[in-house]
């Protein structure tokens, strides 16, 4: 018997590891829980509050009225919004008990005893676990909570690998917008300099600036000393910190020119690396590099702004009025919009940036606000 709950365990556990790339594997691992639990139903249900509230839950054996009817919501919002995670509660729902236990037992429409789990907790977002047993099945809740404290460590790490998924795909198609649909030169590059491949920006500005920057047998080829060395030491630099902006500028006298540089790590190196979509997939480090021509004293604008950063009109807007200065709500109440607008966009733009602190934001905005006269 212990041979046959070891072989159980690990098919859960396995189970539970293929539904990073593949969430509909969330309803077997709920279908192996009953099993082993010998619970009546169980389900997952993922809740955020807030600017972006929402419910979504998946369940086996319990009917999804339940699982979306709004009380039924709020009570385990309620009863585990101070849990951390990895925290266990069991719920009575009781025809003869408290008001709320009446409530929940009038929802599932029988007593029974609900033990949850919260798997993970983010802000305003809760991923939580239950298993519904019948009332006077206390040992298959001590069972389950057994299970559990072996399985909540294998559940956290699969729910932080697919939300990181997630993030990834949002910031490669983010980058690959950013990359094919851009008026900014952009080349995807090796660290040798060699060109993987570049943007029609990225051709006309080779093709026009002679021996200074160009396309030489398939890696790029660069005239002056100064630029070379601050090309390589972004890539250098992104390599290492690939989650934050990497900026540099370069003043070119012997041209007139001035120089903005960006690079973003977009190879393969790790499951947080974040890939194109249509980028062949291989062991060398690539990088996603920006050139920008900047003239003397031409000041820092929106457009620039949101070039630099890759944001919206909207977003730039908010960020070149950060950078004059302005404070979220007086930006949101001059613009005559509510507090949270401008907080989600500002969220938006750090987060798309690697950004954890405004300050790091309004640092980066102060250098380019330099760069540019």
């Amino acid at each position: 018997m212990e041979a046959f709950n070891q072989e159980m365990h690990s098919y859960v556990v396995q189970t539970i590891y293929q539904t990073v790339n593949n969430p509909e594997g969330w309803s077997e691992v709920l279908t192996e829980m009953t099993k082993m639990t010998r619970a009546t139903g169980a389900f997952f249900m993922g809740i955020c509050f807030g600017a972006e509230g929402g419910v979504s839950a998946v369940g086996r054996c319990v009917d999804k009225a339940v699982l979306v009817h709004p009380d039924f919501i709020d009570i385990l919002h309620n009863m585990t919004a101070c849990l951390g995670p990895g925290s266990v509660l069991v719920l009575e729902a009781q025809h003869d008990g408290l008001p709320w236990q009446r409530h929940l037992a009038d929802i599932l429409q029988y007593g029974a005893k609900l033990l949850l789990v919260v798997i993970a907790k983010e802000g305003y977002r809760r991923f939580n676990l239950g298993l519904i047993f019948d009332r006077d099945n206390q040992m298959n809740v001590k069972l389950a909570d057994r299970l559990l404290a072996a399985m909540t460590p294998h559940l956290q790490i699969a729910v932080g690998l697919h939300r990181q998924m997630w993030r990834d795909r949002e910031k490669a198609v983010h980058l690959d917008r950013l990359f094919s649909h851009s008026s900014t030169p952009r080349a995807i590059i090796r660290s040798d300099l060699r060109i993987v491949e570049g943007n029609r920006a990225f051709e006309r500005l080779t093709e026009s600036c002679g021996s200074l920057l160009k396309v030489s047998e398939g890696s790029l080829v660069v005239g002056n000393r100064a630029l070379r060395e601050e090309i390589d030491r972004l890539l250098e630099q992104a390599s290492h910190r690939g989650d934050i902006p990497n900026v540099a500028w370069v003043k070119d006298p012997v041209h007139g020119l001035s120089w903005l540089l960006k690079a973003d790590f977009v190879g393969l190196r790790s499951l947080a690396t974040t890939l194109f979509a249509n980028l062949h997939v291989d062991c060398e480090l690539k990088f996603m590099l920006s050139f920008y021509r900047i003239g003397d004293h031409s000041g820092l604008t929106p457009a620039l702004v949101g070039s630099v950063l890759g944001l919206t009109t909207a977003e730039a807007s908010l960020a070149y009025a950060l950078a004059l200065g302005g404070a979220p709500a007086e930006i949101a109440q001059a613009r005559g919009v509510a507090k949270n607008t401008v907080h989600n966009q500002l969220t938006s733009i750090m987060a798309r940036n690697g950004f954890h602190r405004q300050g790091q934001l309004l640092t980066l905005l102060s250098t380019l606000a330099f760069f540019v006269g």
